[in-house]
């Protein structure tokens, strides 16, 4: 693949070490093939012990292929919904390895029209794209799931959270923008809520997303905001230095409580 890993590479991540993935192409549901150089998720380099990826295909409900990456085992499951642009699911990669040596099952994917993914006529359907996600990491042995998203994802996340969907426990969002739907219903959603800002973040005000949690139709003590200090970052760089590491300790901390 010719996408490569940004900032979020450098993967301050909990103080962690970056993790480099093989994967094996298949459909959900098949079998795994052993990894080739051709077949490395974004641009990654094989590594001896690295955790191990498996490259499924989604089918949306209306037909739509996605292209996606699992990591992790277990019935505790974070779908990972990604920023607009051409990154896709790439910009999850670090941090799905993380959440899967924390003992989650993750999936990341390339929305429609976005990396590997196919792009219908009809265009744009986020709804149907994390429906797709979350119902592959279930049928994989999930029977609680999360979703965390970055930025354009973030607010799709919180979108979704407003209809009811089987094992899903929290939503998790990172510098969410374009907020015009979230707020329209908003009110519809009950689900603990975490979300984080840097306070001086380009693309979204501090107001504005004060505004969405108080629309919010989850009790006021399962949702929260975070405003992180200037040059924190947007979206998933958030999880990176220099944005403070206690707000991926209070990440973690949000998705073990929910996930419980």
């Amino acid at each position: 693949m010719s996408t490569k890993l940004s900032s979020l590479a450098r993967c301050a991540l909990a103080g962690c070490v970056v993790l480099l993935f093989g994967c094996a192409a298949g459909t959900v549901g098949s079998t795994p093939r052993a990894p080739t150089a051709s077949r490395l998720p974004c641009g990654a380099t094989a590594s001896p012990g690295a955790a191990a990826v498996r490259a499924l295909t989604l089918r949306t409900a209306d037909g739509v292929r996605l292209a996606a990456l699992e990591a992790g085992s277990g019935p505790r499951g974070v779908v990972l919904v990604p920023e607009s642009g051409g990154r896709g699911k790439c910009g999850w990669l670090p941090y799905a390895g993380v959440l899967a040596g924390l003992g989650y099952r993750v999936l990341l994917f390339d929305g429609r029209c976005q990396g590997e993914s196919d792009c219908p006529a009809s265009g744009g359907d986020p709804d149907a794209d994390v429906a797709a996600a979350l119902a592959a990491l279930r049928r994989a042995g999930a029977t609680r799931e999360a979703l965390l998203g970055a930025s354009a994802g973030g607010a799709e996340a919180l979108s979704f959270a407003a209809r009811p969907f089987p094992g899903l426990r929290a939503v998790a969002a990172l510098s969410p923008d374009e907020l015009d739907r979230p707020l329209h219903v908003a009110s519809a959603v009950r689900l603990p809520v975490w979300t984080a800002v840097a306070q001086d973040d380009p693309f979204v005000a501090v107001p504005d997303l004060r505004r969405l949690l108080a629309a919010l139709g989850t009790p006021a003590p399962l949702r929260s905001l975070t405003v992180l200090p200037p040059g924190s970052g947007h979206g998933w760089d958030l999880l990176t230095d220099p944005a403070p590491r206690s707000l991926r300790t209070a990440l973690a901390a949000f998705l073990a409580r929910s996930l419980r």
